[in-house]
């Protein structure tokens, strides 16, 4: 019994330590394959090189590669290499595997994996997912996603994760600092500088502004200027608040990042509007919510959201109908140029390895088989952003509400026009009384992220 579960326990820590890419694990990045391949993607509307300057009166980025443009109507784009217009709705943390922080307990394994950890089963594993992800609905991959994935010309941003790379005993900013970022820098983005479907980089995830915001200008200013250096193509979206972050910081952005980025729960679907336009009018850039999804108690692979991860919700149907009204939502504004659920697989029951986090917030669950009614609402919702997220604008002015105009409604339940709402005036019980079941009400901003 000993020497079994000694040999059980190896095991687990070879194929952990193995998998490239993990979440909370540093790995090294495989060369990517620079030749785009045909879209994968549906084709949007299509803009001639030679009409951008008439259709845009602001386009940021590098021909051949993803860039950000804003309309003369005020609505900000997505613009792909192609030069297709595009609101983008991707998911996060594509991986082969996800470790439970219980070495005897259930995990995360995909079911695309030969649970081999060299190049050619991780490339084998890279494209059977990245089809499945395609299939689902889903125009890219967004954050935490395995490198491997790079080569699979779908498209795809990179977290960087500056910070990480940083000995936490470094003075902020300070020539150390600046070292260990230039070398986190360097090492990721090289092998990246010529690919075409790279959409662009997070710098880092979720960082606590509250107790640095006057070094905010110092550290866009170098992390930006570094990322530049080695990789002058690609787009730079910002740093991922965590739900909320002081004026000062995407001011201090303004002039280095072409993207602000935030990671925003809410239960209930309903969209700040103070935050938001905060964001993007201190900035003076569209917004990209890089996080965002909905779980509940009845998933199949047990989660019991011990953690208390925000946005939970009573049921799957709940969940479904959440990623329909908050995509919809999300695409009704005009600086909002992309949304990425949160994420491909369900946590571990037990909670990941790292932060214990346990929730029921895949695609698919920890056996790797899909949420079809999720799936289903994905698959519905994508054909419609597009034409969602072309509604003009009453104003070219940040924060602009679209105009209430009469577009194509989507299928039933539909959320308001009004895309910005208060709790008094939309729940999500009262817009789907009649198709899902009510849900628990949404966290306050405290309960989120005190």
């Amino acid at each position: 019994m000993g020497r079994a579960l000694t040999c059980l326990l190896v095991l687990c820590a070879l194929v952990g330590c193995a998998v490239a890419g993990l979440p909370f694990q540093r790995a090294a990045v495989p060369t990517a394959d620079p030749t785009p391949a045909a879209a994968i993607i549906p084709p949007a509307d299509t803009i001639e090189p030679s009409t951008l300057t008439a259709s845009f009166s602001d386009v940021r980025g590098h021909a051949g590669y993803w860039r950000i443009a804003r309309g003369r109507d005020g609505v900000w784009w997505f613009l792909s290499p192609r030069n297709n217009t595009e609101f983008l709705n991707g998911v996060t943390t594509v991986q082969p595997a996800l470790r439970s922080c219980d070495l005897l307990g259930t995990g995360y394994l995909s079911g695309d994996w030969d649970r081999q950890t060299d190049t050619a089963s991780l490339s084998n594993w890279a494209q059977k997912t990245a089809g499945r992800v395609m299939a689902c609905g889903f125009k890219n991959l967004g954050a935490w996603c395995n490198t491997a994935l790079h080569q699979c010309h779908v498209p795809m941003t990179r977290d960087l994760n500056v910070s990480r790379w940083v000995p936490e005993d470094v003075p902020l900013l300070g020539s150390l600092w600046q070292k260990a970022a230039e070398r986190a820098i360097r090492e990721q983005v090289v092998p990246l500088r010529e690919n075409h479907e790279l959409i662009g980089y997070y710098i880092d995830n979720e960082l606590n502004w509250d107790a640095m915001p006057d070094a905010a200008e110092s550290y866009f200013r170098i992390t930006t200027s570094l990322i530049r250096k080695y990789d002058p193509n690609h787009l730079i979206l910002g740093c991922r608040y965590r739900g909320w972050v002081p004026a000062e910081v995407p001011r201090a952005a303004r002039n280095y990042t072409d993207a602000q980025s935030l990671n925003y729960y809410a239960a209930d679907g309903l969209l700040d509007s103070k935050i938001f336009s905060t964001i993007t009018q201190q900035s003076r850039q569209p917004l990209i919510i890089s996080e965002y999804s909905f779980h509940a108690l009845d998933g199949r692979s047990g989660n019991a959201n011990r953690s208390h991860f925000p946005g939970q919700v009573r049921s799957q149907a709940a969940r479904a109908a959440g990623y329909r009204l908050m995509t919809q939502r999300l695409a009704q504004v005009p600086y909002v140029i992309g949304a990425d659920w949160f994420q491909w697989m369900d946590e571990p029951p037990a909670g990941r390895v790292g932060d214990g986090e346990d929730a029921n917030v895949g695609v698919v669950d920890t056996h790797d088989q899909p949420y079809q009614q999720l799936v289903e609402a994905v698959r519905q919702t994508t054909p419609l952003l597009n034409t969602l997220h072309a509604v003009p604008t009453a104003t070219s002015s940040y924060g602009a509400r679209p105009r209430r105009a009469r577009i194509p409604p989507p299928p039933l339940p539909t959320p308001p026009r009004n895309c910005f709402q208060t709790k008094d005036s939309c729940s999500l019980r009262t817009v789907f009384s009649r198709t899902v079941e009510s849900i628990r009400p949404s966290y306050s901003l405290v309960q989120l992220w005190s």
